[in-house]
């Protein structure tokens, strides 16, 4: 009942009292809908595309002295337009280049030495290897003669043996004879004898035989083993390996000095242009001391960001496309990595003025034509 009286009662008479009475009436409602008129459009703000705004990536690269040394000659002017591997700056190396002669000539004096050695271990070797074959060819000797020998001897002995085998049958048939008085006493003497002495030198022979083969037995193992020690041959190579490795440390020594005069030279790390110098030719710089500065012409590299309220935010991989602001013409990318924290925008970056804006950087990769310049602006549109 008391709801049906405030809708019944009759409206104030005055504007400010109808005024108070319409916002007491009509305020929440109002204050609901501007909160979800918000929320709809927060939401079709973070469910629609992405677009923000990228520039070039500015590779820049200072080149300073590893040595102190002074600046021999300045090849690069300021605001001068650079090739990659472009020499801009010399470093002194007067020094480096002394001890590269000196080495030099060490070198080719070990070369000469190890030459010389090898020539004269040719020679030595030439002369072993007659040496040897003359070694070689009376061991040969020894052993023919000593096995003509030794067959010489078995010859007699076979010979005795034959002989002495018709001895002991004349000997048995006078025996038989003499035993009938058919044979003189002189012939069984005779026979008696010669067989005693034929016995006498076999044993004899035998013993001769068996030394005669010992000695062709040590004379074929003589050339055996000559023939075994000398079929591998040898080499002199292990004899050279001092000056060898001289040699290689002085090659090691001399590629250390290179390294150094190159290091010497600056170059252009990529093309460019030379943006800060501060190198003076006869002065010197202690290390780390930067004396140009050399800024890439063209990059493939923009930098943008992602805002607080779009994150997570596009993960590497995602496609998106490119454009120059004044053209219409799009060109196709790929993000490359996405930072981890949150930062605050730089003020190129923003888009409301005096707004601190925070969001995550991202990096993306394109091919656009023609080469982009450092810090140059391109629209960036996030595929869905």
């Amino acid at each position: 009942m008391a709801e049906q009286r405030d809708t019944l009662e009759p409206l104030p008479a005055s504007g400010a009292a109808a005024a108070r009475h319409f916002g007491r009436r009509f305020g929440p409602l109002v204050v609901w809908l501007v909160a979800v008129a918000m929320a709809v459009g927060l939401y079709q703000r973070r469910a629609g595309p992405l677009h923000v705004v990228g520039y070039a990536e500015r590779r820049t690269v200072a080149l300073s002295a590893v040595d102190p040394r002074p600046v021999n000659a300045l090849l690069a002017r300021l605001h001068q337009p650079v090739q990659k591997n472009q020499i801009l700056l010399a470093l002194d190396d007067t020094l480096e280049r002394q001890q590269l002669q000196i080495v030099d000539a060490e070198i080719a004096e070990l070369r000469g030495q190890l030459s010389a050695t090898r020539a004269r271990l040719e020679l030595d070797r030439g002369r072993d290897q007659m040496d040897a074959r003359d070694l070689e060819r009376r061991l040969l000797v020894d052993r023919s003669e000593a096995h003509v020998t030794y067959l010489e001897q078995l010859a007699i002995n076979a010979s005795d043996q034959m002989r002495l085998q018709g001895a002991l049958i004349d000997f048995e048939v006078v025996t038989q004879l003499s035993d009938q008085e058919q044979a003189s006493r002189l012939e069984f003497n005779r026979l008696d004898t010669l067989v005693k002495e034929l016995r006498a030198r076999l044993e004899g022979n035998t013993t001769v035989a068996a030394h005669k083969r010992d000695a062709f037995l040590e004379s074929d193992r003589r050339w055996q083993d000559f023939r075994e020690s000398t079929s591998a041959g040898w080499s002199y190579e292990p004899l050279l390996t001092p000056v060898k490795l001289a040699i290689e440390v002085k090659q090691k020594e001399l590629e250390s000095l290179a390294y150094r005069i190159e290091r010497s030279i600056l170059r252009a790390p990529f093309d460019g242009q030379v943006t800060e110098l501060t190198a003076a030719e006869g002065s010197s710089y202690q290390p780390g001391e930067p004396l140009m500065v050399v800024t890439a012409a063209g990059t493939n590299r923009i930098v943008t960001y992602v805002p607080e309220n779009r994150l997570p935010g596009p993960a590497p991989g995602v496609a998106v496309r490119v454009r120059r602001p004044a053209s219409s013409e799009w060109f196709p990318g790929v993000v490359l990595s996405l930072a981890d924290e949150v930062a605050e925008y730089p003020f190129r970056h923003r888009t409301r003025a005096g707004a601190r804006q925070w969001g995550r950087a991202l990096v993306l990769h394109t091919d656009i034509r023609p080469p982009t310049l450092p810090d140059e602006a391109f629209d960036v549109n996030f595929l869905p």
